[in-house]
């Protein structure tokens, strides 16, 4: 199953805190009705503390501005420039310091021990990157991405989004010059 998505489908929402917002581009809830899955961008305006997401795994990267430090409670920080991928529990949550000015992130979130993922940015992957997904995300970054799913191209404006779900999800090729991929599969 192939969902296109473009920019303007795409709802930002101010954070509580009200240091940025967030862009949600594909939410999966479970049975039980918690999110199983999430992906989208965020707009990080100021420094500031990030949500408490203890029950979930986060893939995170910097795709527009200088980055950011991220500081955790246990006193480790991890200095993130940009298109640089960290994968981290979500609680207790760290809080963000920017470089220079805002930056806007991607956000993978997974509820651990439903959904494992992984990120890519940059260059697309070779073929086997692709292997074993059960979920594909693709999101142009910087121009309009080709994506080939059983010989037939489909075209992604840049700032949209392109969701491929099933057995087509293993079978992706991707040629753009920056774009961000998530892998997801059922844990």
């Amino acid at each position: 199953m192939i969902h296109h998505l473009k920019a303007e489908d795409f709802r930002a929402v101010p954070w509580k805190n009200g240091g940025g917002t967030a862009t949600d581009i594909k939410v999966v809830n479970g049975p039980d009705g918690a999110t199983d899955w999430r992906v989208g961008t965020a707009s990080i305006d100021r420094d500031g503390p990030f949500s408490d997401y203890a029950d979930y795994e986060r893939t995170f990267v910097i795709i527009e501005g200088a980055g950011v430090f991220l500081d955790f409670p246990d006193g480790v920080s991890h200095d993130l420039p940009c298109d640089q991928v960290l994968v981290f529990r979500g609680g207790p949550p760290p809080g963000c310091r920017l470089k220079s000015g805002r930056a806007t992130a991607f956000n993978l979130m997974t509820r651990v021990g439903s959904f494992t993922g992984k990120l890519s940015v940059g260059a697309p992957p070779g073929a086997a990157w692709f292997e074993g997904a059960g979920v594909i995300v693709v999101y142009a970054l910087d121009g309009d991405v080709t994506v080939t799913i059983a010989g037939k191209s489909h075209a992604v404006a840049a700032g949209g989004a392109m969701i491929i779900e099933g057995p087509d999800a293993a079978a992706v090729a991707v040629s753009a010059t920056r774009v961000v991929l998530a892998h997801l599969r059922s844990a």
